[in-house]
């Protein structure tokens, strides 16, 4: 019974808060042996409250890297190369398990990579559609 009036109590206090009452005003912040007071927190949270990510240096962002959901075209050494697709069912392609070792692997390479797993495969085409 105690557990279940704590979690109401947990979820009441929190819709409460989100439709603006807030019970615990001016109360430590934290758990048991770390707390910070109100006003600390409050200057914490005002440090790092934007929406917004901010980034220093331009990044690259490269979209023909394999990811969950690519098709790739791989030849290994000395046979013909096969369309794989990594965690998704896409026609002509042989379905990888996105946990896989190879899937693994092949995570954030792009064309023209090489890839040492057992005989050595040559990435020749990635399908991210």
């Amino acid at each position: 019974m105690n557990a279940a009036v704590w979690n109401f109590k947990r979820y009441e206090d929190s819709s409460l808060e989100y439709t603006g009452v807030n019970k615990h005003i001016g109360k430590d912040v934290g758990l048991f042996s770390t707390t910070v007071t109100s006003d600390e927190y409050e200057e914490m949270r005002g440090e790092d409250s934007s929406d917004s990510i901010k980034v220093e240096e331009d990044i690259e962002i490269i979209s023909d890297q394999i990811k969950v959901g690519s098709s790739v075209l791989l030849k290994p050494k000395g046979r013909d190369e096969n369309w794989f697709s990594i965690g998704v069912t896409k026609y002509g392609a042989q379905k990888l398990s996105a946990e896989s070792p190879l899937a693994l692997k092949l995570i954030g390479l792009k064309a023209g990579d090489e890839l040492k797993f057992g005989n050595e495969f040559k990435i020749i085409e990635v399908d991210n559609n």
